[in-house]
């Protein structure tokens, strides 16, 4: 059952991802206009986290990693948004793992950490996929920048996972770290109008954001079923099945690509002849074993 849980949550954030991509390329051309929308779209959320729990006020201290939180999660979208304009929205997605190498490596090089076997194989087979699904040799650049973009955006992810736990520890309600993230980064986002270009565009996009708010909407509740699928998962599973299965999202999004195209007849970033499909599908499945061997415990 757990199983089915942990892949119906890999479903629901290739989905939401989808959704992203399609409004990337088809409704917002400006990355930093799309963030301050899906900004405002996550605190009209924050309501619904009463249900679980009332906030309570935060340790004075603790201030400064909420505010650092907030900052991240505005941060983390910019390079994100961009990156699904600069390739396949299954490949982008796939370059999340780089998160799954920073940290382990930051402590091998910088604390002296001693790392086994399979985890040097584990990082090798993530980088050595990722860079095959990018690399282009005939552009001038022979390295996709959705690479780097999603590399950053690794960094920035693996930067907020050490803050959140940081703020778990001092501040044990989830709830203000819930709430409070998201009142920061909304706050953040809102300076984004003291720039005129951006103020204009955002303001020309207006319009846009009123026609796609069931995009919007949907996206999520698509991350929010996929967020509590992994909590529940983790709760049942091994860490190395739940990573595993977890980054299985590439190959959900290649193949619900695939049926919205052929079938729906809706134009997605998504490269589906069976060259690029069978390159794609080998890659990821490359990643997925190099995710599980970087995960077994030592």
């Amino acid at each position: 059952m757990a199983i089915l849980i942990i892949l119906l949550g890999a479903f629901s954030y290739a989905s939401a991802a989808i959704v992203y991509g399609y409004l990337c390329n088809n409704k917002f051309k400006n990355p930093i206009t799309l963030t301050f929308f899906t900004s405002i779209i996550n605190f009209l959320f924050i309501p619904f986290i009463f249900f679980w729990g009332l906030p309570t006020l935060p340790p004075l201290r603790v201030l400064p990693a909420y505010i650092g939180l907030g900052l991240i999660m505005v941060l983390i979208h910019i390079p994100a948004f961009q990156a699904y304009k600069e390739n396949d929205t299954s490949v982008v997605n796939c370059l999340w793992t780089f998160g799954k190498i920073i940290l382990p490596l930051a402590a091998f090089l910088f604390l002296g950490e001693r790392l086994s076997w399979n985890r040097y194989l584990g990082f090798f087979l993530i980088i050595f996929a990722n860079l095959l699904l990018n690399f282009d040799p005939s552009a001038k650049a022979k390295i996709n920048l959705a690479f780097f973009l999603m590399l950053l955006c690794s960094l920035f992810n693996t930067g907020g996972a050490v803050i959140e736990k940081y703020i778990l520890n001092t501040d044990s309600n989830w709830i203000n770290l819930v709430i409070y993230a998201n009142i920061f980064s909304t706050t953040i986002t809102s300076f984004f109008l003291f720039n005129k270009n951006i103020r204009t565009d955002i303001v020309n996009n207006i319009l846009n954001f009123k026609k796609s708010w069931k995009y919007f909407i949907g996206a999520e509740i698509l991350s929010f079923i996929g967020y509590c699928c992994g909590i529940y998962a983790l709760s049942q599973l091994p860490l190395v099945i739940k990573s595993g299965l977890s980054s299985t999202q590439p190959i959900f999004i290649l193949l619900i690509s695939l049926f919205i195209i052929k079938v729906l007849k809706i134009n997605l970033k998504e490269k589906i002849d069976k060259k690029s499909m069978l390159q794609k599908l080998i890659c990821f499945s490359i990643v997925i074993l190099g995710v599980v061997l970087s995960t077994i415990p030592e």
